[in-house]
């Protein structure tokens, strides 16, 4: 029996939530839905509570969502090469499903971040397969999680091999997400030159925001050699001013971030140069150039695995959320505030105490 938990639009267009009387007896756990309207066209976008992982349906039956949906999450599974008996024990314990309210802020904020992206990708290619983007929303690092990706999770949930590594360590766990009331209604993408509610973000306040790793925090537990210091601010500088970070999606332009990361890329190659081998510094610098490369990768055109316009924002958001994180232990462990622009590409449960649990 599984669990699907409605969002108050599509609630009222399924039907009145029925009684819970036990919890939901897949792997995954409850499914949280949500209606989206792109255009003349409505989908629906679930994703699970346990692995995050997204399962894309078209909304013109939703009467019946209940009854469709262990077919859509058997086709995203089989695409995610989970082995056939795997699959289909967790297929049908989905078979039987009970229809209730949300009751989680964090599974409703990974909800809404991948329905700003769903949009985005099916403004630009209205035909596009649905499978085939909601394993790319799979990719993405999702604070819940660690940072780590819906798809290697949810192998790991049903007992397989994850596959790939971690784009940040595993061991940099984050609470999320946000305690404000009606969360479930997605925020509207920020317009080009809107500003940070707040622009200076001190080190102290990511700190206490960052739990389950043990980081050096500046001043207390160490103080890093002034120069390290220097060049970490130096970086800083240098990323406030990449529109690819935080420029709005709509406003990009794919060889246009191409440039600004490889500019990127660059300065951090030269900052590595600059460090010495046993810094501190060096490991998130070298995960920051390599999720640089792997986008330049994944994006170079026709032929690489991640070509198209929807690609190119599923792979500007992974870029973003990784270099975010890194960021952000970066400024713990240098005792940087964080101001201007650079702001926007921290997570946003590291930015902001409202996204936090109470």
């Amino acid at each position: 029996m599984v669990i699907l938990r409605l969002t108050r639009k599509l609630l009222s267009r399924v039907g009145a939530p029925t009684a819970i009387v036990a919890p939901s007896t897949t792997v995954l756990g409850d499914w949280f839905a949500q209606l989206i309207f792109v255009g003349h066209q409505r989908y629906v976008l679930l994703v699970s509570e346990h692995s995050r992982l997204p399962v894309i349906m078209p909304g013109r039956d939703v009467k019946n969502l209940a009854r469709n949906f262990p077919g859509a999450l058997a086709e995203v599974l089989q695409a995610l090469g989970v082995p056939g008996a795997v699959m289909e024990a967790e297929v049908e314990a989905s078979a039987e499903a009970v229809i209730a309210v949300t009751n989680s802020r964090s599974v409703l904020g990974t909800l809404n971040d991948f329905s700003r992206a769903l949009s985005y990708h099916l403004w630009d290619e209205p035909d596009a397969d649905l499978v085939e983007i909601a394993l790319l929303l799979s990719r993405t690092p999702v604070g819940p999680l660690g940072y780590d990706a819906p798809d290697r999770v949810t192998r790991r949930l049903l007992g397989l091999d994850a596959k790939r590594t971690p784009a940040a360590p595993p061991s940099l766990r984050v609470v999320s997400s946000s305690t404000t009331p009606g969360l479930e209604k997605p925020d509207k993408p920020q317009s080009k030159g809107a500003t940070m509610r707040k622009v200076t973000l001190a080190f102290q306040e990511v700190a206490a925001r960052i739990t389950g790793v043990s980081l050096p925090v500046f001043g207390i537990s160490w103080n890093p050699p002034t120069p390290e210091r220097e060049i970490v601010r130096e970086i800083f500088v240098f990323l406030e001013d990449r529109r690819a970070l935080y420029n709005d999606y709509a406003h990009e332009i794919d060889h246009q971030a191409a440039a600004s990361v490889l500019a990127i890329r660059s300065e951090l190659t030269t900052a590595l140069t600059r460090l010495p081998e046993s810094s501190t510094a060096a490991a998130p610098i070298r995960a920051m150039r390599a999720a640089c490369r792997e986008y330049l990768d994944s994006t170079a055109g026709p032929g690489s695995r991640s070509w198209g316009p929807f690609y190119f924002t599923t792979e500007l958001g992974r870029l973003r959320a990784i270099i975010g994180v890194q960021v952000a232990y970066l400024a713990v462990e240098y005792g940087i505030d964080l101001e201007g622009e650079l702001l926007q590409v921290i997570p946003a449960e590291l930015r902001d105490a409202k996204y936090l649990d109470e």
